[in-house]
């Protein structure tokens, strides 16, 4: 079997810039001058003037020849190895020649032009030779570095996510967890294996076929394959666990695209159905009697004409105060990680009263089920597409009486450790059911997180403000706000359409988005793409310009102390 430890046939010159292989030239050099030193002495005496002559005159050359090379490193390399090589001895010999016509006269040199370009042209060979096997010792090195590192992109978040899958199958369909727990060991099998030999590209292919039946039991219809590998040859050999990575970020990519345009199965009424059930008055009160159980509000199930949703069947069980039962939201953009919460919830109903309220596959859903059900927990995946976990419970912690948020997340370092240093609940997937009850319980009596304690949590800015009126949560863009202005305790934000007001900090907004706005007075922030040019105000204006608005024409003063946001834009 071939070896991934076999030298590149692309070996180039050293990059002259780096210090170190400066340093290395510097020792090179300097021990050949030493070598002909001694050799050109009569004895050991004699030695050392004759290396300090020989160093006097290649101390120069040596550093004018590597400030040039450093400069040229670029066009080098483009002309290829071996043209490179004589190029280099060509101006070495040029250098040389300048430097003895220099100093020939200083240093009283001995020897003919014949004698100094040979050892110039041997000194400069050693030195080429050197660095042209240090580097092939050290490929092998390299591409087993590089290759692990490619083998080592198989992250624990794909791990602990595929795992939490196949723990929601288990009940309805184990014959294809079964499945995938054995493409898991497959996959794993090779990862941890001895990956220095290379592998028949045929096996890569299978390999790759069978990570992305894990991956289509998380993403589902989203992710769509097409194999087209009709002429390959199934022996070439390739270095191991080279073909996946490719394959993942092609997939969840591509996944990641469609995500927002695919609509989530909603567990809520039939269509053209009345929202309090057929025949009955929107105010009329739930029935005070409900089956146990069935606590989704909601539900899918089909109800008979004249039913209402709580109303108790026929010969049902009779559980009394369902008033005290926590209305839950599940906010996760994978469907086995949804249906596995809602099987561990099942499990915890005998012990905290519950009913699921709805499901919603990012943040931007989850907060439209809030805004038109009351919810009292919110179970909010982390990593979600266009709105993200975080941002989502930023924009749910300015609510008057916001939901508890339980957060859930399969394997984020960074923000493990700031929730923990936050004191933010959350549940590290695959979820136990003592753990999402010690949760639940928790978040019955806890306060709901403060905004301030996710904002130190999050480690990037938000893709929207949130505004808040007549109790409901509407999303702002960012990317569509052309300026944010101070008023009084409040903050005015100006898209092309329509204003808000937001209750929050210009200066932490500042500090939040500090690379797409930009100061222009103490109560105003422009953002960078919104603005079209400067004109001259000096009515208006304490430094006499005004940033004119792209979408408005609007002209805001520019303050004495902003001044120089005109000389930026200019």
């Amino acid at each position: 079997m071939a070896s991934i430890n076999q030298t590149g046939t692309g070996i180039r010159l050293p990059n002259f810039c780096n210090l170190g292989v400066m340093l290395r030239a510097l020792v090179v050099v300097n021990a050949l001058l030493a070598a002909a030193a001694i050799l050109r002495a009569a004895t050991l005496a004699e030695a050392w003037p004759e290396f300090m002559l020989f160093a006097a005159l290649g101390e120069p050359i040596l550093i004018v020849s590597l400030a040039v090379l450093c400069a040229v490193r670029r066009g080098l390399h483009a002309i290829g190895y071996w043209p490179s090589i004589l190029a280099v001895g060509l101006f070495e010999l040029l250098v040389a020649w300048l430097v003895a016509r220099a100093l020939g006269g200083v240093l009283q040199l001995r020897g003919s032009l014949t004698q100094m370009s040979f050892l110039v042209l041997f000194i400069t060979g050693c030195t080429i030779l050197y660095f042209d096997l240090r580097s092939r010792a050290l490929a092998p090195a390299i591409a087993e570095a590089r290759i692990q590192a490619l083998q080592a992109r198989i992250r624990p978040h794909f791990l602990y996510n595929s795992i939490n899958a196949v723990l929601a199958l288990m009940r309805s369909e184990p014959r294809r967890a079964e499945r995938a727990l054995e493409d898991m060991a497959d996959l794993f099998r090779v990862l941890m294996a001895d990956n220095r030999t290379l592998a028949p590209i045929g096996e890569e292919v299978e390999l790759a076929r069978k990570y992305l039946a894990i991956e289509t039991l998380r993403l589902g219809d989203r992710l769509r394959i097409s194999w087209r590998i009709e002429g390959m040859p199934r022996d070439a050999l390739v270095p191991p666990l080279m073909l996946q990575p490719l394959v993942e970020n092609g997939a969840l990519g591509r996944a990641a695209r469609d995500r927002a345009d695919q609509p989530v199965p909603r567990r809520g009424r039939a269509p053209g159905r009345q929202q309090d059930g057929a025949r009955q008055h929107p105010r009329a009160t739930a029935a005070a009697l409900r089956r146990r159980g069935e606590h989704e509000v909601g539900s899918g199930r089909r109800y008979l004409q004249g039913d209402h949703p709580h109303a108790l069947p026929h010969g049902g069980g009779v559980m009394l105060g369902e008033s005290r039962a926590r209305r839950i939201l599940i906010a996760d953009d994978e469907a086995p990680a949804r249906q596995r919460l809602r099987d561990l919830l099942d499990e915890c109903r005998e012990s905290f009263p519950l009913a699921i309220v709805d499901e919603a596959r990012n943040g931007r859903e989850a907060l439209e089920v809030i805004n038109r059900e009351k919810v009292d927990i919110v179970l909010l995946d982390i990593r979600m597409p266009e709105i993200d976990g975080l941002e989502a419970a930023r924009h749910i912690a300015g609510m008057p009486e916001p939901p508890a948020i339980i957060f859930t997340t399969a394997f984020d370092a960074y923000a493990i450790k700031a929730f923990e240093v936050n004191a933010i609940d959350y549940l590290l997937k695959p979820i136990r059911v003592e753990r999402l009850l010690t949760a639940l319980g928790k978040a019955r009596a806890a306060p709901p997180v403060t905004r301030e304690a996710l904002e130190a949590a999050a480690n990037q800015p938000r893709r929207h403000l949130s505004v808040h009126e007549r109790g409901k949560i509407h999303l702002v863009a960012v990317a569509e706000i052309l300026y944010l202005r101070a008023e009084l305790k409040y903050v005015t934000v100006r898209t092309a359409e329509r204003e808000f007001l937001v209750e929050e900090s210009l200066t932490r907004l500042e500090e939040e988005f500090s690379g797409l706005f930009v100061r222009i007075h103490r109560n105003c922030l422009v953002a960078r793409e919104a603005i079209a040019g400067f004109e001259r105000n000096a009515e208006e204006s304490e430094s006499g310009w005004a940033v004119v608005i792209r979408a408005t024409g609007e002209k805001l003063p520019v303050s004495r102390r902003q001044h120089a946001v005109v000389k930026q834009f200019r």
